[in-house]
Protein backbone atom coordinates (compact mmCIF):
# COMPACT_ATOMS: atom_id res chain seq x y z
CA UNK A 1 0.00 0.00 0.00
CA UNK A 2 2.92 2.36 0.46
CA UNK A 3 3.11 4.85 -2.54
CA UNK A 4 5.57 7.10 -3.41
CA UNK A 5 6.16 9.47 -6.02
CA UNK A 6 9.17 8.72 -7.37
CA UNK A 7 10.85 6.22 -5.73
CA UNK A 8 13.49 3.61 -7.44
CA UNK A 9 15.08 0.58 -6.20
CA UNK A 10 18.33 0.34 -5.26
CA UNK A 11 18.40 -3.26 -4.06
CA UNK A 12 16.61 -5.63 -6.06
CA UNK A 13 13.06 -7.68 -4.95
CA UNK A 14 12.90 -10.91 -4.45
CA UNK A 15 9.42 -11.49 -5.06
CA UNK A 16 8.04 -15.11 -4.63
CA UNK A 17 4.70 -16.36 -4.38
CA UNK A 18 3.14 -16.65 -1.06
CA UNK A 19 -0.26 -18.02 -1.15
CA UNK A 20 -3.96 -17.45 -1.83
CA UNK A 21 -5.97 -14.39 0.10
CA UNK A 22 -9.53 -14.78 1.64
CA UNK A 23 -10.61 -13.86 -2.09
CA UNK A 24 -9.11 -16.78 -4.11
CA UNK A 25 -6.59 -14.62 -5.43
CA UNK A 26 -2.86 -14.79 -5.44
CA UNK A 27 -0.64 -13.48 -2.92
CA UNK A 28 2.65 -12.23 -3.41
CA UNK A 29 5.93 -11.50 -1.04
CA UNK A 30 9.14 -9.48 -1.32
CA UNK A 31 11.88 -11.73 0.54
CA UNK A 32 14.44 -8.92 0.20
CA UNK A 33 12.45 -6.18 1.49
CA UNK A 34 10.11 -8.07 3.81
CA UNK A 35 6.90 -6.47 2.29
CA UNK A 36 3.56 -7.51 -0.21
CA UNK A 37 3.85 -7.38 -4.54
CA UNK A 38 0.49 -7.68 -4.66
CA UNK A 39 -1.61 -5.94 -7.38
CA UNK A 40 -5.21 -5.59 -8.35
CA UNK A 41 -6.73 -9.37 -8.77
CA UNK A 42 -3.64 -11.06 -7.11
CA UNK A 43 -1.28 -9.62 -9.87
CA UNK A 44 2.71 -10.04 -9.23
CA UNK A 45 3.95 -6.16 -9.21
CA UNK A 46 7.29 -6.05 -10.45
CA UNK A 47 8.46 -4.08 -7.56
CA UNK A 48 7.20 -4.61 -4.17
CA UNK A 49 5.60 -1.70 -1.69
CA UNK A 50 8.77 -0.99 0.34
CA UNK A 51 11.05 -0.76 -2.42
CA UNK A 52 10.83 3.16 -1.71
CA UNK A 53 13.22 2.60 0.96
CA UNK A 54 16.27 2.90 -1.39
CA UNK A 55 14.85 7.13 -1.47
CA UNK A 56 12.73 7.48 1.28
CA UNK A 57 13.10 11.44 2.74
CA UNK A 58 15.32 11.45 5.64
CA UNK A 59 13.20 13.69 7.57
CA UNK A 60 9.88 11.18 8.26
CA UNK A 61 7.82 11.33 11.02
CA UNK A 62 7.26 7.52 12.16
CA UNK A 63 3.37 6.99 13.87
CA UNK A 64 2.30 4.14 14.96
CA UNK A 65 -1.56 3.89 17.57
CA UNK A 66 0.29 3.16 20.55
CA UNK A 67 2.74 5.89 20.33
CA UNK A 68 1.10 8.92 21.43
CA UNK A 69 -2.13 8.11 23.25
CA UNK A 70 -3.39 11.64 23.85
CA UNK A 71 -4.03 11.91 19.58
CA UNK A 72 -2.18 13.19 16.39
CA UNK A 73 -2.88 15.25 13.98
CA UNK A 74 -1.32 15.66 10.20
CA UNK A 75 -1.78 18.48 7.36
CA UNK A 76 -0.31 19.49 4.59
CA UNK A 77 1.55 22.07 5.31
CA UNK A 78 2.64 25.33 3.33
CA UNK A 79 4.06 28.41 3.90
CA UNK A 80 2.75 31.00 6.07
CA UNK A 81 0.53 33.36 3.21
CA UNK A 82 2.41 36.55 5.37
CA UNK A 83 5.69 36.01 7.58
CA UNK A 84 7.65 39.03 9.03
CA UNK A 85 9.62 36.96 11.51
CA UNK A 86 12.98 35.72 10.22
CA UNK A 87 12.20 32.21 10.45
CA UNK A 88 11.17 30.31 6.75
CA UNK A 89 8.89 27.42 7.60
CA UNK A 90 9.01 24.99 4.76
CA UNK A 91 6.19 22.73 3.03
CA UNK A 92 5.70 19.61 4.13
CA UNK A 93 2.94 17.45 6.07
CA UNK A 94 2.80 18.98 10.16
CA UNK A 95 2.47 16.96 12.81
CA UNK A 96 1.53 17.51 16.26
CA UNK A 97 1.77 14.56 18.48
CA UNK A 98 0.72 13.92 22.71
CA UNK A 99 1.75 11.36 25.06
CA UNK A 100 -1.51 12.42 27.28
CA UNK A 101 -4.74 13.05 26.88
CA UNK A 102 -5.16 17.46 26.59
CA UNK A 103 -1.45 17.31 27.64
CA UNK A 104 1.53 19.52 26.13
CA UNK A 105 2.79 18.78 22.27
CA UNK A 106 5.99 16.45 22.39
CA UNK A 107 5.30 16.70 18.61
CA UNK A 108 5.02 20.19 16.60
CA UNK A 109 7.32 20.38 13.56
CA UNK A 110 7.19 19.76 9.58
CA UNK A 111 8.43 16.60 8.16
CA UNK A 112 8.92 15.59 4.27
CA UNK A 113 6.70 12.84 4.52
CA UNK A 114 4.80 10.37 6.90
CA UNK A 115 4.78 6.37 7.48
CA UNK A 116 1.30 5.26 9.25
CA UNK A 117 1.15 1.94 10.40
CA UNK A 118 -2.60 1.41 10.04
CA UNK A 119 -5.04 -1.66 11.21
CA UNK A 120 -5.93 -3.12 8.06
CA UNK A 121 -8.51 -5.67 10.42
CA UNK A 122 -8.06 -6.68 14.01
CA UNK A 123 -4.96 -9.04 13.71
CA UNK A 124 -3.35 -7.34 10.58
CA UNK A 125 -1.55 -3.61 10.25
CA UNK A 126 0.35 -1.97 7.45
CA UNK A 127 2.36 0.88 6.69
CA UNK A 128 1.44 3.95 4.77
CA UNK A 129 3.48 6.23 3.06
CA UNK A 130 2.17 10.10 2.96
CA UNK A 131 4.89 11.91 0.74
CA UNK A 132 4.23 16.05 1.45
CA UNK A 133 3.71 15.97 -2.39
CA UNK A 134 0.39 13.74 -1.75
CA UNK A 135 -0.82 15.73 1.65
CA UNK A 136 -0.49 18.92 -0.08
CA UNK A 137 -1.95 18.01 -3.45
CA UNK A 138 -4.88 16.94 -1.39
CA UNK A 139 -5.17 20.13 0.63
CA UNK A 140 -5.93 21.92 -2.74
CA UNK A 141 -8.11 19.48 -4.11
CA UNK A 142 -9.97 19.49 -0.90
CA UNK A 143 -10.52 22.73 -0.83
CA UNK A 144 -11.97 23.21 -3.88
CA UNK A 145 -14.15 20.38 -3.76
CA UNK A 146 -12.98 18.03 -6.01
CA UNK A 147 -13.30 14.07 -6.90
CA UNK A 148 -10.52 12.75 -5.22
CA UNK A 149 -9.53 9.09 -6.14
CA UNK A 150 -6.83 6.96 -6.19
CA UNK A 151 -5.05 5.80 -9.14
CA UNK A 152 -2.52 3.14 -10.09
CA UNK A 153 -0.17 3.73 -13.18
CA UNK A 154 -2.14 0.33 -15.43
CA UNK A 155 1.84 0.06 -16.52
CA UNK A 156 3.67 -0.12 -13.03
CA UNK A 157 1.03 -0.38 -10.56
CA UNK A 158 2.09 3.33 -8.35
CA UNK A 159 0.32 5.10 -6.67
CA UNK A 160 -0.35 8.03 -8.69
CA UNK A 161 -0.30 11.67 -7.30
CA UNK A 162 -1.47 14.60 -9.37
CA UNK A 163 -0.03 17.88 -8.38
CA UNK A 164 -0.18 21.32 -8.85
CA UNK A 165 -2.16 22.37 -12.01
CA UNK A 166 -3.70 18.72 -12.37
CA UNK A 167 -4.35 18.79 -8.38
CA UNK A 168 -7.35 21.82 -9.68
CA UNK A 169 -8.34 20.04 -13.15
CA UNK A 170 -9.69 16.84 -12.93
CA UNK A 171 -8.45 14.99 -16.34
CA UNK A 172 -7.87 11.46 -17.91
CA UNK A 173 -4.70 11.20 -19.21
CA UNK A 174 -2.23 11.07 -16.60
CA UNK A 175 1.39 10.50 -16.60
CA UNK A 176 3.02 8.53 -13.81
CA UNK A 177 5.33 9.89 -11.23
CA UNK A 178 7.02 6.41 -10.93
CA UNK A 179 7.79 5.16 -14.56
CA UNK A 180 6.70 8.31 -16.48
CA UNK A 181 4.33 7.04 -18.75
CA UNK A 182 0.92 7.82 -19.51
CA UNK A 183 -1.92 6.39 -18.35
CA UNK A 184 -5.66 6.80 -19.14
CA UNK A 185 -8.09 6.80 -16.87
CA UNK A 186 -11.91 5.58 -17.15
CA UNK A 187 -13.34 9.57 -16.31
CA UNK A 188 -12.30 12.59 -15.53
CA UNK A 189 -10.90 13.16 -11.85
CA UNK A 190 -8.10 13.94 -9.85
CA UNK A 191 -5.57 11.00 -8.12
CA UNK A 192 -3.80 11.10 -4.97
CA UNK A 193 -2.96 8.25 -2.86
CA UNK A 194 -5.06 9.75 0.22
CA UNK A 195 -8.28 9.05 -1.13
CA UNK A 196 -6.96 5.02 -0.84
CA UNK A 197 -6.43 5.72 2.55
CA UNK A 198 -9.27 7.40 3.44
CA UNK A 199 -11.25 4.48 1.81
CA UNK A 200 -9.60 1.89 3.54
CA UNK A 201 -8.59 2.34 6.84
CA UNK A 202 -10.87 3.70 9.06
CA UNK A 203 -7.42 6.38 11.08
CA UNK A 204 -8.23 8.04 7.88
CA UNK A 205 -11.63 8.71 8.28
CA UNK A 206 -12.20 9.02 11.58
CA UNK A 207 -15.10 11.03 12.92
CA UNK A 208 -14.39 14.90 14.52
CA UNK A 209 -16.09 17.38 15.16
CA UNK A 210 -14.44 20.65 13.10
CA UNK A 211 -15.44 24.23 15.12
CA UNK A 212 -14.84 27.92 14.92
CA UNK A 213 -13.20 29.03 17.99
CA UNK A 214 -15.07 31.95 19.77
CA UNK A 215 -11.71 33.42 20.37
CA UNK A 216 -10.17 37.04 18.90
CA UNK A 217 -6.80 38.56 18.29
CA UNK A 218 -6.68 42.23 18.21
CA UNK A 219 -2.80 43.26 17.82
CA UNK A 220 -0.43 45.74 16.62
CA UNK A 221 2.64 44.56 14.85
CA UNK A 222 5.15 46.70 16.68
CA UNK A 223 4.52 45.10 19.88
CA UNK A 224 5.83 41.79 18.15
CA UNK A 225 8.89 42.70 16.66
CA UNK A 226 10.47 39.23 16.28
CA UNK A 227 7.81 38.92 13.83
CA UNK A 228 3.86 37.77 12.48
CA UNK A 229 3.32 34.41 10.42
CA UNK A 230 -0.49 34.16 9.22
CA UNK A 231 -1.72 30.41 7.80
CA UNK A 232 -5.36 30.08 7.29
CA UNK A 233 -6.28 26.21 8.89
CA UNK A 234 -6.95 23.08 7.13
CA UNK A 235 -8.78 19.88 7.88
CA UNK A 236 -6.34 17.69 9.11
CA UNK A 237 -5.65 14.38 7.18
CA UNK A 238 -5.68 12.62 10.12
CA UNK A 239 -7.06 13.15 13.55
CA UNK A 240 -6.87 11.11 16.51
CA UNK A 241 -7.72 13.27 19.26
CA UNK A 242 -10.69 13.35 21.05
CA UNK A 243 -11.06 17.07 21.45
CA UNK A 244 -12.46 19.03 18.34
CA UNK A 245 -10.39 20.51 15.14
CA UNK A 246 -10.64 23.81 15.08
CA UNK A 247 -10.97 25.73 11.96
CA UNK A 248 -9.87 30.01 11.25
CA UNK A 249 -6.87 32.03 11.31
CA UNK A 250 -3.60 30.35 12.38
CA UNK A 251 -1.32 32.93 14.04
CA UNK A 252 2.65 32.76 15.43
CA UNK A 253 3.52 36.17 16.80
CA UNK A 254 6.85 37.03 18.35
CA UNK A 255 9.10 38.72 20.52
CA UNK A 256 12.22 40.29 19.16
CA UNK A 257 15.07 38.19 19.35
CA UNK A 258 12.62 34.90 20.43
CA UNK A 259 13.24 31.72 18.48
CA UNK A 260 9.62 30.70 19.69
CA UNK A 261 6.14 32.06 19.42
CA UNK A 262 5.01 33.14 21.88
CA UNK A 263 1.52 33.48 20.58
CA UNK A 264 0.55 30.20 18.47
CA UNK A 265 -3.56 30.07 17.91
CA UNK A 266 -6.27 29.92 15.85
CA UNK A 267 -8.85 32.46 15.66
CA UNK A 268 -12.05 33.28 14.42
CA UNK A 269 -11.84 37.93 14.27
CA UNK A 270 -8.05 38.74 13.59
CA UNK A 271 -7.39 42.60 13.31
CA UNK A 272 -3.66 43.85 12.98
CA UNK A 273 -2.69 47.67 12.75
CA UNK A 274 -6.12 47.97 12.81
CA UNK A 275 -7.01 46.18 9.73
CA UNK A 276 -9.44 43.26 10.35
CA UNK A 277 -8.70 40.09 7.91
CA UNK A 278 -11.08 38.28 6.00
CA UNK A 279 -10.76 34.41 6.78
CA UNK A 280 -12.72 33.51 3.12
CA UNK A 281 -9.57 35.37 1.52
CA UNK A 282 -7.32 34.13 4.09
CA UNK A 283 -8.07 31.02 3.22
CA UNK A 284 -8.31 31.16 -0.83
CA UNK A 285 -5.07 32.68 -1.03
CA UNK A 286 -3.35 29.85 0.87
CA UNK A 287 -4.51 27.37 -1.10
CA UNK A 288 -3.68 29.77 -4.23
CA UNK A 289 -0.12 30.43 -2.91
CA UNK A 290 0.56 26.63 -3.17
CA UNK A 291 0.07 26.49 -7.18
CA UNK A 292 3.12 27.71 -8.89
CA UNK A 293 0.86 27.57 -12.11
CA UNK A 294 -0.58 31.03 -10.94
CA UNK A 295 2.52 32.37 -10.19
CA UNK A 296 2.46 36.19 -10.28
CA UNK A 297 -0.88 35.64 -11.50
CA UNK A 298 -2.75 36.63 -8.03
CA UNK A 299 -3.73 40.02 -7.78
CA UNK A 300 -5.98 42.52 -6.14
CA UNK A 301 -8.84 44.39 -8.56
CA UNK A 302 -10.64 47.03 -8.02
CA UNK A 303 -14.12 47.25 -10.02
CA UNK A 304 -13.98 50.64 -12.06
CA UNK A 305 -17.56 51.38 -12.09
CA UNK A 306 -18.09 50.83 -8.22
CA UNK A 307 -14.29 51.01 -7.07
CA UNK A 308 -15.34 48.03 -4.95
CA UNK A 309 -12.54 45.37 -4.20
CA UNK A 310 -13.09 42.02 -6.71
CA UNK A 311 -12.88 38.55 -4.92
CA UNK A 312 -12.84 36.10 -7.27
CA UNK A 313 -14.32 32.60 -5.75
CA UNK A 314 -15.06 28.95 -6.42
CA UNK A 315 -13.37 27.93 -9.79
CA UNK A 316 -12.77 31.15 -11.10
CA UNK A 317 -10.13 32.10 -8.05
CA UNK A 318 -7.71 29.00 -9.53
CA UNK A 319 -8.24 29.56 -13.12
CA UNK A 320 -6.73 33.07 -14.56
CA UNK A 321 -9.11 34.96 -16.58
CA UNK A 322 -9.56 38.38 -18.59
CA UNK A 323 -13.18 38.84 -18.05
CA UNK A 324 -14.33 39.32 -14.52
CA UNK A 325 -17.71 40.52 -13.01
CA UNK A 326 -18.22 42.64 -10.32
CA UNK A 327 -20.24 41.39 -7.80
CA UNK A 328 -21.30 43.93 -6.02
CA UNK A 329 -22.63 46.26 -8.68
CA UNK A 330 -22.84 43.56 -11.80
CA UNK A 331 -20.63 45.66 -14.10
CA UNK A 332 -18.21 43.01 -16.16
CA UNK A 333 -14.83 44.64 -16.63
CA UNK A 334 -11.64 43.37 -18.25
CA UNK A 335 -7.89 43.56 -17.23
CA UNK A 336 -5.45 45.01 -19.51
CA UNK A 337 -1.77 45.13 -19.90
CA UNK A 338 0.66 42.35 -20.20
CA UNK A 339 -0.66 40.27 -17.49
CA UNK A 340 -4.54 40.11 -18.89
CA UNK A 341 -5.37 36.81 -17.50
CA UNK A 342 -5.51 37.42 -13.61
CA UNK A 343 -7.47 35.91 -10.57
CA UNK A 344 -8.14 38.28 -7.73
CA UNK A 345 -7.90 38.24 -4.29
CA UNK A 346 -8.31 41.32 -2.10
CA UNK A 347 -6.08 40.06 0.85
CA UNK A 348 -3.11 40.82 -1.46
CA UNK A 349 -3.16 44.26 -0.88
CA UNK A 350 -4.04 43.55 2.06
CA UNK A 351 -0.60 41.85 3.45
CA UNK A 352 1.12 44.28 1.05
CA UNK A 353 -0.06 47.33 4.05
CA UNK A 354 0.79 44.73 6.92
CA UNK A 355 3.98 44.48 5.30
CA UNK A 356 4.43 48.46 5.54
CA UNK A 357 3.31 48.53 8.79
CA UNK A 358 5.58 46.17 9.63
CA UNK A 359 8.64 47.82 8.23
CA UNK A 360 7.99 51.27 9.45
CA UNK A 361 7.62 50.09 13.00
CA UNK A 362 10.76 48.75 12.91
CA UNK A 363 12.55 51.31 11.36
CA UNK A 364 10.61 53.74 14.13
CA UNK A 365 11.96 51.05 16.73
CA UNK A 366 15.96 51.13 15.64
Amino acid sequence: MLGSDDQIDTVPCEIQHAGKSRNGTDRWWCRTHGASATGRGGTRLPRCEHHYLGRLPKDVFRYSPTDYPGGVAIWGAVPPIYNTSPYEEKPGIHVHARTEKDGPKCIDRTYDAVIATVSTNLFEYQDVLITKEAAVGYYVSHFLGRQITALRCTHCEALHTDQDYYAVEPHIRHQCNSCGRIFRASTRGISNPVAQYKYYFPQFRQTRSLIIPDRELNIQQSDYLGGVQIWASNPALLWTAEKPEEKGIHIHLYHANARRPVIDNTYSRVTIDGMTLDVTQIHYYMAQKTLSFLGNRIVSLTCPTCQSDHFDEGDWAFYPHEQHLCEHCGRAFKTTGRKRKVVSNPIRRTLELLALQSKRAKEERE
